[in-house]
């Protein structure tokens, strides 16, 4: 069966794709199991609302109880009377026997003064001022007289609601409490299967829990001085639970509802759907894996060979060729590997052929398009820059030093030069033979050159030892081209253009000038800068006398 192979790449393409399936299932694997998760906790933040909605609702029950409670209190003609009789002991036995009937934790009767009058815990006296006139104050503010709150006896919450005692005028001001309690958040866990806990964060307490003994003591451990908005996860043993506040108003610091539901608990039935998946893809895998090994055993081979001769190529080695014998599209592949091949040789022998030319810079335009190697006949304009003085500063100076001016000389000149687009010939000792046309050219080439040169009289200022340039520029037809031998070849330009050019820059010694152009760059410009007549010279090699200029800034 492995030795099999078919006829076509594009089946063993097919057996890749079986590959490409496993690594959409593990995807999907992953994704599933992110999503889960996700699910599971959207689940989880659902259930904490609904519990915190449920607490909310049995606190809002209790108080409408209550008040019922106290409103037949309240109305009751036996407490009326007992309360007329201003005995604090009958008093509070009335006010205790009431509270165990409502199943009360706590009743206060207080004095219109805000006095206590009668405290069936017995944490104040009789007289003492009532300890949280605030609930008063927000009874005062309500229309029937009536208010509920939070508020702590002796470190304990307890949820409070207060409302006045009419004999039938306004006497005094009846309290009920009740303990919140681990009784009062039991029944919360059996209705929204979330642990429900009483916490004050800032001293970290647990007043009440459905959380068991030590899990309790942990969370007073693990609790926050500052509860986050919104849901959030805390570790309690080794568990991670999903928990979500609820405020609850009270008196002094904030006492907060944490409903909490542990994370694994609800991923369990995720957990078993991951399981078998994961079964799933370990099918998936054998099977990938049993395609795969068929696979490499038809590919082994030419890869090999496309390997080795890679390496070759990597060799500088491009002689080798590859031969497949096959019609697939691997075979395809060893005639395009030997293209490349050649391809790449053709590309090194361009390479050397650029590296032979003295500006690097123009070969892009060298590769993008046809240049006759032997040379062309085309429009120049060719600047020649002499240093001055040069002989006196070597008299003087190490060769070392002079070495490293002339190089800084030569090298403020050059990013002149290929500043305004022109392209350094060659070096010729201390001077330069600059070219504006060739091999890239402008249709402003001659305005490039003079603005080249009054900028290099101005770069030369910057160098050290008080070097001075002058510059001779002539515009003419030359013959450009590769001159040398078959194995070092100079592109450079020929002519009489070039050969006056070098003459007009000898010529600036005579006339006290730094920079002198022939009457062909002149007319070349127009009216780019305003040019001195200099003189009419006869230069050598040349019959009649040459018109030569000096350029001025541009006006």
């Amino acid at each position: 069966m492995f030795g099999w192979r078919p006829r076509t790449f594009r089946t063993e393409l097919l057996l890749v794709f079986l590959g490409l399936f496993l690594v959409v299932q593990t995807v999907g694997f992953v994704v599933t199991q992110v999503a889960s998760e996700r699910n599971a906790r959207a689940q989880i933040e659902e259930s904490l609302a609904v519990a915190g909605e449920t607490l909310a609702r049995l606190m809002a029950d209790r108080e409408r109880h209550v008040i019922e409670a106290g409103r037949l209190l309240a109305g009751d003609f036996a407490f009326k009377a007992t309360f007329a009789t201003r005995e604090p002991p009958t008093i509070l036995s009335m006010l205790d026997n009431h509270r165990r009937r409502i199943e009360a934790d706590s009743m206060v009767l207080v004095s219109i003064e805000e006095t206590t009058i009668a405290d069936t815990l017995r944490i104040t006296e009789f007289g003492e001022p009532f300890g949280h006139p605030w609930l008063i104050d927000r009874a005062l503010d309500d229309d029937a007289g009536e208010a509920a709150g939070v508020l702590f006896l002796e470190g304990r919450p307890f949820q409070f609601i207060v409302l006045p005692l009419l004999a039938p005028l306004h006497e005094a001001w009846i309290t009920v409490g009740f303990r919140l309690d681990d009784t009062f958040v039991a029944p919360l866990k059996t209705l929204s299967r979330a642990e429900v806990s009483l916490v004050t964060p800032t001293s970290g307490r647990v007043h009440a829990s459905t959380l068991e003994g030590p899990a309790r003591s942990a969370l007073e451990y693990v609790l926050p001085e500052t509860l986050p908005t919104g849901s959030f996860a805390l570790e309690l043993q080794d568990r991670e639970f999903l928990s979500l506040r609820v405020p609850i108003a009270g008196e002094g610091e904030p006492i907060y509802a944490l409903m909490m539901r542990p994370v694994d608990e609800v991923l369990a039935p995720y957990h078993r759907l991951q399981t078998i998946l994961g079964a799933l893809f370990a099918i998936g895998l054998l099977a990938a894996a049993a395609g795969a090994a068929m696979l490499a055993r038809g590919l082994a081979r030419p890869l090999v060979s496309l390997t080795q001769h890679a390496r070759s190529i990597a060799r500088g080695d491009y002689a080798q060729r590859v031969d497949l014998d096959r019609r697939d599209e691997l075979g395809e592949l060893a005639s395009a590997f030997n293209d490349m091949a050649h391809g790449l040789a053709e590309r090194d022998r361009v390479r050397n052929l650029l590296g032979m030319v003295v500006s690097p810079q123009i070969a892009d335009e060298l590769l993008s398009r046809e240049i006759q190697l032997g040379g062309e006949e085309r429009e120049v304009t060719v600047m020649f820059a002499d240093c001055r003085g040069y002989t006196a500063m070597s008299e003087n100076l190490a060769p070392a030093e002079v070495l490293g001016r002339l190089n800084e000389m030569l090298t403020v000149l050059t990013e002149v030069i290929e500043r305004h687009g022109g392209v350094v010939d060659k070096y010729i000792g201390d001077a330069v033979m600059a070219l504006f046309g060739a091999p890239l050219a402008n249709p402003d080439d001659p305005v490039r050159a003079v603005a080249c040169a009054l900028e290099m009289m101005s770069a030369m200022h910057e160098t050290r030892g008080g070097l001075q340039l002058s510059i001779g520029i002539n515009t003419g037809r030359v013959v450009a081209g590769n001159m040398g031998s078959t194995r070092r070849l100079n592109y450079t330009v020929i002519g009489d253009t070039v050969n006056l050019a070098s003459r007009v820059e000898s010529l600036t010694r005579n006339y006290d000038a730094d920079v002198l152009v022939t009457a062909a760059t002149r007319d070349a410009c127009g009216d780019a800068f305003d040019f001195r007549h200099v003189d009419s010279v006869a230069v050598k090699g040349r019959a009649a006398p040459v018109d030569v200029y000096e350029p001025n800034k541009p006006s």
